[in-house]
């Protein structure tokens, strides 16, 4: 029987960070990451966008508990550069990393697009953060279709690394720091006393103190363990994306849309070495998905193609990616410590747990030491669903949004049908989503998306209904 002072659940970008940071401060104690290697984490599948001012919409600032979120993404972005030179120093290894953003505004995504691309540029004013207004007849590698033209176009700072070859440059670092990797499949945590005992296929393992970072697999290994611990249900927001061997003119910046119908925005990245990374789709599920779908490849394909470079068509596809990504019912992170004396939880990141790494890592290290804490306790993970929307407001955005996505996949409205009787469709749907549920609660517009989902689990509504009550 194995016995570490600290064990670390799941070893993407969240987990290692946090063992890198805890080795960092107790020398003497003895860490370990225990991992399985299933393929569609979602730090190797991620783009790994550095993306704090480039994920802003109109809704970043809209309330207290987002403007919290705004401030943990903000912090990370000002601690990126630091933690670069820090892993490249202990690793002795380059971290490749390709600054510039550039956020294109085209014809694809309807009205939100444009709310969303103005509250990026306030939102850069407003913080103080450079970036130029260019034409987006001078990005490199940018050759939409004439119909998917961008309007106008905004370069900023952000950059993006490669995320398979950060991973490996973080989980040097951590092994310099003499922690210990593991590769195996939790089946459950058992609490004896002031022991908690992995269990699984393989001889036990026994730690004081366990921090939970699976990421959207932490729901079916917090039911098997049976803790004790209040944790909302976390959802999978399953994103497929494609690395392409470049043809034609190469991007030399990370190119993107704003983020648009419950997705996050179309994007390249040029890796180098004729390597473009194309992402992403956002496709909600109750459970975590492993396979690339003919539909989601279809889909972004066609956007690529139309709104990036016609040249993507000839393009060798050389890896699909997918990616689950961890998405609370709320839609707010889960990080700290719970109720249960030595167990912390750090998940329900959903498309920022890449980017927010750092600082989420140096946090759940403070609180373990008993120093101060960077993020707020609004986010701590045995709390009600946090409510920034009244049921009315999510059933009006959610309309919008379906309408927006609609558009983006190829929706065209015959003269009898308007876009007020889309709107009243959708409208319709979530208002019964809300009648099966029997709920006051209201719903973000992604968890919306995933109940009217034709893929839906049969007991998924009763479950979350059952949630609801409590």
């Amino acid at each position: 029987m194995d016995t570490y002072d600290y064990l670390v659940l799941g070893g993407g970008s969240i987990g290692m960070a946090i063992a890198f940071k805890l080795a960092s401060k107790l020398k003497n104690s003895k860490i370990a990451i225990i991992d399985y290697h299933i393929g569609s984490a979602a730090s190797s599948a991620a783009g790994a966008m550095l993306g704090c001012f480039g994920e802003v919409t109109r809704y970043t600032f809209s309330d207290q508990a987002h403007r919290d979120k705004f401030d943990l993404m903000y912090a990370a972005h000002n601690a990126w550069p630091d933690w670069i030179k820090e892993l490249e120093h202990i690793s002795g290894e380059k971290i490749w990393h390709n600054p510039g953003t550039n956020i294109i505004l085209n014809t694809q995504g309807g009205q939100l697009d444009e709310e969303n691309f103005e509250a990026i540029i306030s939102a850069l004013k407003q913080y103080n953060e450079p970036f130029q207004e260019i034409s987006p007849k001078n990005i490199e590698g940018l050759d939409a279709a004439s119909f998917a033209k961008p309007l106008r176009a905004i370069r900023i700072e952000e950059g993006a690394v490669d995320s398979n070859q950060y991973l490996k440059v973080l989980q040097t670092a951590c092994e310099k720091k003499n922690i210990q990797f593991i590769n195996r499949k939790v089946d459950k945590i058992v609490k004896n006393n002031d022991l908690f005992t992995i269990k699984g296929n393989f001889d036990d393992i026994v730690s004081k103190n366990i921090i939970l970072a699976t990421g959207a697999f932490s729901n079916e290994l917090l039911k098997n363990s049976n803790l004790g611990v209040d944790i909302m249900p976390i959802f999978s927001g399953v994103g497929f994306a494609m690395v392409t061997e470049t043809k034609g003119s190469a991007f030399k910046h990370t190119t993107r849309v704003a983020n648009r119908s419950g997705s996050c925005g179309l994007h390249i990245i040029p890796y180098g070495n004729d390597r473009e990374y194309i992402g992403a789709t956002n496709v909600i599920h109750t459970t975590p998905q492993h396979q690339m779908i003919p539909g989601m490849n279809i889909f972004l394909s066609h956007c690529a193609i139309e709104q990036l470079k016609g040249d993507i068509f000839w393009s060798n596809i050389k890896e699909y990616k997918v990616g689950n990504r961890p998405l609370s019912l709320d839609t707010f992170p889960l990080i700290g410590k719970t109720s249960l004396n030595g167990f912390f939880v750090a998940t329900g990141t959903y498309r920022d747990g890449f980017h927010c790494s750092p600082i989420i890592a140096q946090d759940i290290a403070n609180e373990i030491m008993g120093e101060k804490k960077i993020i707020s306790d609004v986010f701590k993970p045995e709390r009600k669903p946090i409510q920034t929307f009244t049921q009315e407001e999510s059933i009006e955005d959610y309309a919008l949004q379906s309408l927006s996505g609609a558009y983006e996949f190829w929706l065209k409205l015959p003269g009898i049908v308007s876009e007020k009787d889309m709107l009243n469709m959708y409208r319709q749907k979530a208002k019964d989503i809300y009648q099966q549920l029997q709920t006051d609660k209201t719903l973000n517009t992604d968890i919306l998306f995933c109940l009217s989902m034709p893929t839906l689990p049969k007991n998924a509504m009763t479950e979350l209904k059952n949630y609801l009550r409590k």
